[in-house]
């Protein structure tokens, strides 16, 4: 396949918010084809938008979701400047194509990270941020029905992240012992443990600063790192969507049509 005009494909869809079919549907490559056009397609946009890279997503952190896409080990994609909002946020269906959420607890980094933490690195270098994922795709009906393959080339599904304003250093919380609830309107829609995600947060930074040197990539100072989804993703509606955490942080999102 062609690297270059895949990536343009998808950054196609986006812009003409005209879905694309899955690539898996048409097209013979693997998970390594899959991370080369990601990484094309992250490089075209820095081209054509400007757009920085401004840290990485983690995908698939748990046995539910990667049972969705046939693998037994995470995935991960790269958020650029424009797809993270810091404090609450406003979004609007129409500027989206079938999006979800996932309440999600984020990291950043004080420091460079090295190319295989241990966890003690990982905790001594980073703040815990309350976050909600807004994931989305450039192809059709998208959800559940991927491969594997198109979400990394799809750039892990990819869309809005919105970060709590307060971090809390990571040496101060029992990062494997966080509660979540979320709330839409006011009602509780979902409640979740962050021992889901890969058995502890931290674990999932991990496998990704690893998985990362293996594409000569490193996480650095200043970047975010969303670690994985506390509950399985839920549909993006109208409303307030509020994820509280026990940390004592809150995020929340108000959608529109």
């Amino acid at each position: 396949m062609n690297i270059e005009q895949t990536a343009r494909h998808l950054i196609e869809a986006e812009q003409t918010g005209k879905p694309a079919r899955f690539l898996s549907e048409n097209e013979h490559f693997s998970e390594k084809d899959a991370y080369k056009i990601q990484h094309t397609l992250i490089e075209e946009k820095y081209r054509q938008q400007g757009a920085s890279p401004y840290g990485y997503k983690i995908s698939m952190t748990s046995p539910q979701t990667q049972a969705l896409a046939d693998t037994d080990e995470p995935a991960y994609g790269t958020l650029m400047d424009k797809n993270i909002s810091l404090g609450s946020a406003a979004i609007s269906l129409s500027d989206m194509n079938e999006p979800l959420l996932e309440p999600e607890l984020v990291f950043s980094f004080d420091s460079d990270l090295s190319a295989s933490p241990t966890t003690e690195e990982v905790v001594s270098k980073g703040t815990l941020h309350a976050a909600i994922e807004i994931p989305d795709s450039r192809f059709k009906r998208w959800f559940p029905h991927f491969e594997l393959r198109d979400l990394i080339s799809d750039n892990a599904f990819t869309g809005r992240v919105i970060t709590g304003k307060e971090g809390i250093p990571a040496d101060r919380c029992a990062i494997d012992d966080i509660t979540m609830t979320l709330e839409h309107n006011g009602m509780c829609i979902g409640e979740g443990h962050s021992t889901v995600v890969m058995g502890n947060p931290v674990l999932s930074v991990k496998w990704l600063a690893e998985k990362l040197s293996q594409h000569g990539k490193t996480i650095r100072k200043g970047m975010l790192v969303s670690s994985g989804t506390l509950i399985p993703p839920v549909k993006l509606e109208e409303g307030l969507f509020t994820a509280a955490f026990s940390t004592g942080q809150k995020v929340s999102v108000h959608v529109t049509a």
